[in-house]
């Protein structure tokens, strides 16, 4: 069994003069030889820190270059990568520091500030930093690229450590989610083999890498199948259109709202004329929210992929599925082929594994935990971390169907669910309409109490440029995706969505 460090080097030895990653920053292109190099480099530099096997490491890094070298290098010299969120509020960077016990914390430009007017309550011994700025106690990150006497050689075991990523923190305080070698190349070969199979892909990296996706289905895939990866540390649409057409990008991945954004319209209208743009697009893929109809048909029409996958997934478990091509289907819904071991659709609420529900009849998707690539276990025993568990399955909290002809379908999420009257409402089924509007930046539906119906929609809107909740309630009036009861019946205007 390869571990994360081996399967680099592989590829290494395959195809040393391919290219492995580019900057869209600067255009500079790095040889899978060049980056092998770099990454020896950096892990003489955490040698000379006296950084030993098992020790933790914090990137709070977006995406670039320098970030897929520092994630390499720490799996070199056989420590744990702790990607975390950059946005994160002074609380939570303060929680990540010190519920992860890091060794060494490596920050860039994005939340240089913010460590550094934290750096005394920060509970880490070493700081190391790729923006340009100085403080005392604060290393450089040059300080970390050091000459090679000899190439680093460190007993990586399978079941050792590879990377802690943290959930998002939507019941509690984020959880560390601990993925070892062994679980992460699973991923990666789940990820490869459950499509159509990458082969020397050119992958459009804006993923973060304190996602589970970022790191294994998009980076490690790449770096796998001897791909380029072209990390991408923020999303402005036109920078974003020129790379692809430039780098003559095949595959894509982002969430629906960032497709809409990128087309110009939730219908496509506004790329319709420019559709050489897209040309070497062969796969696009999205996660985290519902595609609408709509989006996917525009998606079709002006991206004009060959495949289209929805991508679903959680950090403690990837799904052993085989996903469903949609490109000749009409639901967006529609993930992967039913019938799989470890996976089942159960009676909502009764959390009983063995309560299988028949076809067509909605359910909850739970998961058996020693499918290939599954956590090897929390951080700490975080407090409820282990109800989602009965035995070993994992109930994802996620309401699903199996369709008629035998496809896994996505229809909301239980544990955000609404209940009016007699009737469910799944809030990710509301943002998907109110982000098609084009003054929507960013959505959050969650359900409030209500005396006559129970609970009804609330919907939390940053938004981008005028917009008025009478705008906002004739969008939805007039939506066809959307049905009367499901309308929010108050809207608040924030600068940023509460956490």
């Amino acid at each position: 069994m390869w571990n994360v460090s081996e399967l680099f080097r592989n590829t290494v030895k395959r195809t040393p003069n391919r290219t492995a990653v580019v900057d869209p920053i600067t255009d500079r292109r790095f040889t899978y030889a060049d980056v092998d190099e770099r990454v020896e480099r950096l892990a003489a530099g955490f040698r000379a820190f006296d950084i030993e096997k098992g020790e933790r490491i914090g990137l709070a890094l977006p995406n670039t270059p320098k970030h897929v070298f520092l994630f390499l290098a720490v799996q070199r010299v056989g420590a744990v990568a702790v990607p975390f969120n950059f946005h994160s509020s002074d609380e939570t960077l303060r929680y990540f520091v010190s519920d992860a016990d890091l060794s060494m914390l490596v920050f860039g430009g994005p939340i240089a500030e913010q460590v550094l007017d934290l750096r005394d309550e920060l509970d880490c011994e070493t700081f190391v930093t790729t923006a340009d700025v100085s403080a005392p106690d604060v290393n450089g990150y040059e300080r970390l690229v050091r000459d090679v006497d000899e190439r680093v050689s460190v007993s990586i075991l399978p079941d050792d450590g590879s990377v802690i990523q943290y959930s998002s923190g939507t019941t509690g305080d984020p959880k560390g989610i601990e993925i070892t070698h062994r679980g992460g190349v699973e991923r990666v070969f789940l990820n490869v083999h459950s499509q159509r199979m990458y082969d020397g892909e050119t992958v459009l990296g804006r993923i973060h890498l304190f996602h589970t996706l970022g790191v294994h289905g998009m980076l490690l895939s790449t770096v796998l199948t001897g791909g380029t990866y072209i990390p991408v540390p923020e999303f402005d649409r036109e920078q974003y259109r020129r790379i692809i057409a430039e780098e003559n990008v095949t595959v894509l991945h982002e969430a629906p709202v960032m497709y809409e954004r990128l087309l110009g319209s939730e219908d496509g209208d506004d790329t319709d004329g420019d559709r050489d743009v897209f040309d070497s697009v062969e796969i696009i893929s999205f996660s985290g929210a519902p595609m609408s109809e709509d989006l996917l048909d525009a998606t079709k029409r002006v991206i004009d992929p060959d495949y289209i996958y929805n991508t679903y997934g959680m950090t403690e478990i990837f799904p052993p599925y085989t996903k469903v091509n949609l490109r000749h289907r009409d639901d967006p819904r529609t993930f992967g082929y039913a019938g799989v071991d470890g996976m089942r659709i159960v009676e909502i609420d009764e959390h009983d594994p063995t309560a299988t529900v028949e076809a067509e009849r909605e359910g909850e998707l739970i998961v058996h935990r020693d499918c290939p690539g599954a956590f090897e276990g929390y951080l700490h025993d975080y407090e409820s971390a282990e109800d989602a568990f009965e035995g070993d399955w994992y109930f994802t909290g996620d309401a699903c169907i199996e369709t008629e002809d035998g496809c896994f379908a996505m229809t909301g999420r239980l544990r955000d669910l609404i209940k009016y009257v007699g009737e469910n409402i799944y809030p990710e089924n509301v943002e998907a309409v109110l982000a098609e509007h084009p003054n929507v930046e960013e959505t959050a539906v969650v359900g409030i109490d209500d005396d006559e119906w129970g609970e009804v929609p609330k919907a939390f809107i940053v938004a981008d440029g005028d917009l008025t909740a009478a705008d906002l309630d004739d969008h939805c009036v007039r939506s066809d995706a959307l049905e009367e009861y499901k309308r929010p019946r108050e809207y608040e205007f924030v600068g940023e969505l509460p956490e």
